[in-house]
């Protein structure tokens, strides 16, 4: 990224940052690698010299692979670019734990994460802590496929079907717990964050009115 920067500072237009699995854990990301973002209908010969220069060290392989646009130098055609600028959940696909972390920034996901926008009047980090409690972890388990090896998929149709119980004071104190764990994993991913987990699981099994032997 710096290097072709340097060569051309124009390259920062379309270079951005992406996430792997490996890069998102529960309520942390760690972004460090970044996509070069040639959608359709942008002439990196043209525009982006250096990076075409790039592009055209590769062998003939990347040249004549099956996942390309319009030429060689695009990416394929995606309908939701543009969502990823906006703010979402994210998360990893095999996990034994709820893995799910609010995400501000534009940001692009490779395909072992998936990411979704959350429905209107829903706060973010109320989600994101509702996701992360063992109430949905324990209906995900009832609902989801497992791997080979009997972890978890979270997979997006799975984790879009859990029911979304609405009562606004309850909503509010998990998303400010929620936030305060998204604070303390950014300035130190192995910050002690058990006391409010628990907060967001008790408040969790009030808001679905579950009784002490259903929890």
């Amino acid at each position: 990224k710096n290097t072709l920067i340097v060569e051309d500072p124009k390259g920062i237009e379309i270079i951005k940052p992406v996430l792997r699995g490996r890069d998102i854990t529960r309520y942390h990301y760690n972004q460090e690698k970044y996509i070069i973002l040639s959608k359709n209908g942008i002439n990196i010969e043209e525009h982006y010299p250096a990076i075409f220069n790039y592009f055209n060290s590769f062998d003939s392989n990347f040249k004549n692979r099956g996942a390309q646009g319009t030429h060689w130098t695009n990416l394929r055609a995606s309908s939701f670019y543009e969502d990823f600028k906006l703010p979402k959940i994210i998360w990893i696909e095999l996990s034994d734990k709820n893995k799910f972390c609010v995400c501000l920034e534009e940001i692009y996901l490779l395909n072992s994460a998936y990411f979704l926008i959350p429905p209107e009047g829903i706060d973010i980090y109320f989600l994101t802590g509702l996701l992360n409690s063992s109430a949905i972890k324990f209906f995900l388990s009832l609902i989801a496929n497992t791997s080979g090896v009997g972890t978890l998929r979270w997979i997006n149709i799975y984790v879009k079907d859990f029911p979304i119980k609405r009562d606004i004071i309850i909503e509010d104190m998990i998303a400010e717990l929620s936030k305060q764990i998204h604070y303390f994993k950014n300035q130190d991913l192995n910050a002690d964050t058990s006391l409010p987990e628990s907060q967001i699981d008790q408040l969790v099994y009030r808001l679905y009115g579950l009784s002490e032997e259903e929890i």
